[in-house]
């Protein structure tokens, strides 16, 4: 159950980052949030800012939500069409090579839920794994201590000094259940 607290928790971690990236249909869940703040708690000076950029092949993202966010001058909408790689992979390099972001040598920071991660772009360094707002059930491979179906959960057990093995091509988040995570990695160019 979402409630206030737990949003105006993410509205702080989201409004502090440096980097505000969605992929496709996850814009969808951002807007809706930022849609309902506006319309019940404006008076409580609680918002969301715009994300930075947002990025894959907009097959998930809703018409209303693109159009709105593409009339934003602070927002980056960029298209990635290729299928050959994940909407994930292709928001990572994204990340890494559009000089208007500035944050080739920063953490990045993803918002996923109900998904699974998957990437053959295996950075050297680190990454953290961090439900959001409550258990969450992760498996994992790629790394170098990888999770079978191991229960994560704030003030137990997170994942937030884990290692890519350096021997793997693909990285995988499985997520079971409908929890919100974070992911993040230091992406070492």
């Amino acid at each position: 159950m979402i409630t206030l607290l737990r949003i105006s928790k993410f509205a702080e971690l989201w409004n502090a980052a440096k980097v505000r990236h969605l992929v496709d249909g996850g814009s969808n869940y951002l807007f809706d949030l930022q849609m309902y703040l506006n319309q019940n708690y404006a008076s409580q000076q609680l918002s969301l800012e715009d994300p930075q950029i947002i990025t894959g092949d907009f097959d998930s993202i809703r018409s209303d939500v693109l159009e709105y966010y593409r009339t934003k001058d602070n927002v980056i909408v960029q298209e990635t069409p290729d299928q050959n790689e994940t909407d994930f992979t292709k928001a990572i390099k994204c990340l890494t090579t559009d000089e208007r972001l500035n944050v080739l040598e920063n953490p990045i920071d993803s918002i996923i839920g109900k998904n699974v991660i998957r990437s053959q772009l295996t950075p050297p360094g680190w990454c953290s794994i961090v439900p959001l707002n409550g258990p969450v059930m992760a498996t994992t491979t790629g790394f170098r201590w990888n999770l079978n179906k191991q229960i994560l959960e704030v003030g137990k057990l997170i994942s937030t000094s884990q290692e890519f093995d350096g021997e793997s091509i693909d990285i995988e988040v499985e997520v079971h259940g409908d929890i919100g995570l974070m992911f993040t990695i230091n992406y070492v160019i």
